[in-house]
């Protein structure tokens, strides 16, 4: 009899998620992939079950959208081979708890995780950008919580979900610097398989899921600009910061496309 499989994409941040969201909303997929319905974003030209990590999270963002488990267990129960993505699982699985009643959603499947780790120094720079991007504060405090969500970053290694003011959750979720800290704690407990790969600015996110057999074709992405030293401010703060997000590259086998791929065609 053949294994039921959950498929989940969980990002990390800054690694072309949005992008690759957007062209499984566009094109063919592996035939039976079933991508679930219930608590996916209500942006419609995007493919992101970040509104089912909210809900686990009891992030407040969760207010916004009118899902339930029940219904979402209900619409997948019957499903062979299912296929998640959202960036903000990678910081659900940083909490124990959230975890185990994330992967229970899925007890009679076989989970398997997929993430691409950003290795550059510039990494923290977009993430901070992004933390802060809100327009409810001055310019002048902004660049202040800027610093010290840097600080924190460099001396810890990771910053606290909710450090930008903005979202607030019940649960203590995690961003990490750190990838070996990163690692440690979301493969803690799981009862997922995880498959890790790099992601720099060589990487084509829709051509590394062509490869893994998620997609019936290629598409050339454009690259994104992973340097952001034309401004001064992030120009010092690229500098005085510069933090590797892993001491060494991640190890990329091959061996895992093959893998993945044969999972997916099983």
């Amino acid at each position: 009899m053949k294994i039921k499989k959950a498929f989940i994409h969980i990002g990390q941040h800054k690694t072309g998620t949005t992008s690759l969201q957007k062209y499984f909303k566009a094109n063919s997929v592996i035939k039976d992939l079933y991508c679930p319905i219930n608590f996916s974003s209500k942006y419609e030209k995007a493919v992101d079950h970040a509104p089912l990590a909210w809900f686990l999270m009891g992030d407040d963002r969760i207010n916004n959208f009118n899902y339930n488990l029940n219904d979402f267990k209900k619409e997948i129960s019957k499903k062979k081979k299912i296929f998640l993505s959202a960036e903000d699982f990678s910081l659900l699985l940083t909490n124990t708890e959230c975890k185990k009643k994330f992967e229970r959603l899925f007890k009679n499947y076989q989970i398997i995780y997929i993430c691409y780790i950003r290795n550059t120094n510039d990494k923290n720079i977009s993430l901070i950008k992004q933390l802060t991007s809100f327009k409810s504060i001055n310019k002048f405090l902004r660049k202040l919580i800027q610093i010290k969500l840097f600080f924190n970053l460099k001396k810890f290694g990771q910053i606290p979900h909710g450090s930008n003011y903005f979202h607030k959750s019940l649960h203590k979720f995690y961003f990490y610097t750190d990838y070996y800290k990163f690692k440690k704690n979301i493969t803690f407990k799981s009862k997922g398989k995880f498959y890790f790969f790099s992601y720099d600015e060589k990487t084509n996110i829709i051509n590394e899921f062509y490869k893994l057999g998620f997609l019936k074709k290629n598409r050339k992405q454009r690259k994104y600009n992973v340097t952001e030293k034309k401004f001064l401010s992030y120009f010092l703060f690229y500098n005085f910061f510069l933090t590797n997000i892993v001491k060494k590259s991640v190890i990329q086998d091959k061996k895992n496309y093959l893998k993945i791929k044969k999972l997916i065609l099983k």
